[in-house]
C-alpha cells in the first residue's frame, strides 16, 4: 500500500509542527523527492528550500546511521554467541582428550592380575 506522493506544502508543514523530526526513513526520502521536483522563484524561498533539504538529508544520514549501527550490534551478538559456542566446544574437546589420555594410561584391572613368575616365587631369608 503505497501513500500519496509528498508535496512541498507537506514539508513546510512537517518543519513548522516539528514531525520532520521523528519521520521515518522513507518520509524522509519523500521529502527530498518533493523539495526537487518543486520550482521555487524567489530568492528567500529558494535558500529556505536548500535549507530544509539540507535538514533532511542529514536526519535521512542518521536514520540510515542508526539502522547501520543496529545491523552491526545484531552481527556482533550473532558473532559472540558462535565465539562462545566455540570456546565450549574446545573445552569439550580438550576434557575428553585428557580423560582419554588418563584412561589409556592407567593400568586396567586385568593388566595388574598378570604376574610373571619371576614376581611370585617368594623369597626366602636365611637361616
Amino acid at each position: 500500500m503505497s501513500s500519496p506522493e509528498k508535496t512541498y506544502s507537506d514539508v513546510q508543514m512537517a518543519f513548522q509542527n516539528g514531525t520532520v523530526l521523528s519521520a521515518g526513513k522513507f518520509e524522509l526520502e519523500q521529502y527530498l523527492m518533493a523539495l526537487a521536483r518543486t520550482n521555487v522563484h524567489s530568492e528567500a524561498n529558494r535558500r529556505r528550500t536548500e535549507h530544509m533539504g539540507n535538514t533532511i538529508g542529514l536526519l535521512l544520514m542518521a536514520r540510515q546511521s542508526e539502522e547501520a549501527q543496529s545491523k552491526a550490534t545484531v552481527i556482533s551478538v550473532i558473532a559472540m554467541l558462535i565465539s562462545i559456542v566455540a570456546l565450549v566446544c574446545s573445552g569439550l574437546q580438550a576434557y575428553l582428550e585428557y580423560a582419554s589420555f588418563r584412561r589409556s594410561e592407567a593400568p586396567s584391572p586385568a593388566a595388574s592380575q598378570l604376574v610373571s613368575p619371576a614376581q611370585s616365587t617368594p623369597v626366602q631369608s636365611p637361616k
